[in-house]
């Protein structure tokens, strides 16, 4: 129980949501966030918690934001 109690307390947490966030949309683009992604991690993170916030709302709203849409592809080294 304490378990579950400390998995509903942290999804909770702002800062926690947004780390998740900025996380999940790190891997899926293949590079770190920065300040100038901030709006869109605002966007992905409003979409994300319209669903209730579950895994595949959060995949949804990065899928279809124009941070993943508009993404440049990387060069092969």
């Amino acid at each position: 129980q304490d378990g579950l109690e400390m998995v509903t307390l942290l999804s909770t947490r702002d800062d926690f949501t947004r780390c998740t966030v900025q996380h999940a949309a790190t891997y899926a683009l293949g590079r770190g966030m920065g300040d100038a992604d901030a709006p869109y991690i605002d966007e992905i993170l409003a979409n994300a918690e319209e669903g209730g916030f579950a895994l595949e709302d959060l995949a949804l709203a990065i899928a279809t934001s124009d941070i993943f849409r508009m993404r440049q592809p990387q060069e092969a080294p």
